[in-house]
């Protein structure tokens, strides 16, 4: 069923600020220097702020100044890797994560960002081990089990696949990614599941996904399949 999108997921998990940073605390003494360099924390702000904003190269730049002055802050790493994924520059990203997951192993966002980056380069098997690492250190975040989901469909896994969304619903109904996605593994599994996938499909446009026309031809098609061999035979 080609046309239809395994993707639509990636853009909600891949946002700044993925690691909390405070505004720090104003000085008692006089600002300091024009000439003096911002400290850490006042980087962070203004690469996440840059970021936000959609102004890539400024946020680049401040990350970048950032982990000038610690190379092991997982702030800056986690994300400078989300912001070169953003800027489609998967290979920087990369780097940039596997850095911190070396750093902090257990750091959640890094391994989420690196299996959605290895996703979009089309690195299946460091998709599904990072996916599942990330999984291992937060077992309840929905958004990761559907990102899994998506990975796992788009190896034709649609089992393994089909439960991670399934979890994801248990987790949080309303994710509209989770039941879209899983329309399109009812639609591609064998046999496929056409009723199933409608109500998912139905329930994502409640939820507010656009139409998608492969799906409704899919769906379509299934209900004329349906109704043929339930119509009685006509006699001669």
């Amino acid at each position: 069923m080609s046309g239809v999108r395994w993707r639509r997921v990636f853009a909600m998990l891949i946002a700044p600020a993925v690691l909390a940073v405070a505004e720090p605390a104003p000085s008692p003494t006089p600002g300091p220097s024009p000439a003096a360099t911002p400290s850490p924390a006042i980087l962070a702000l203004e690469g996440i702020k840059a970021f936000e904003a959609g102004d890539l190269d400024a946020g680049r730049r401040k990350f970048e100044a950032l982990l000038a002055q610690e190379p092991e802050n997982m702030i800056g790493l986690v994300n400078l890797g989300s912001l070169e994924y953003r800027a489609g520059r998967l290979e920087e990203a990369e780097k940039t994560l596997r850095k911190a997951t070396r750093i902090d192993p257990d750091s959640f966002p890094a391994w989420l960002t690196l299996g959605v980056v290895a996703y979009e380069a089309g690195r299946d098997d460091l998709a599904l081990a990072s996916l599942a690492q990330a999984l291992l250190i937060e077992p309840s975040n929905p958004k990761a089990r559907v990102a899994l989901g998506v990975t796992l469909g788009r190896k034709g896994w649609y089992t393994g696949a089909a439960m991670e969304l399934q979890q994801a619903l248990k987790l949080d109904d309303t994710l509209v990614d989770a039941h879209f996605n899983l329309a399109v593994i009812y639609l591609q599994q064998t046999p496929p599941a056409p009723e199933l996938a409608r109500h998912h499909y139905e329930s994502a446009l409640k939820l507010g996904a656009e139409r998608d026309s492969v799906v409704e031809k899919q769906l379509s098609r299934s209900k004329e399949k349906t109704d043929r061999a339930e119509s009685p035979a006509q006699s001669p």
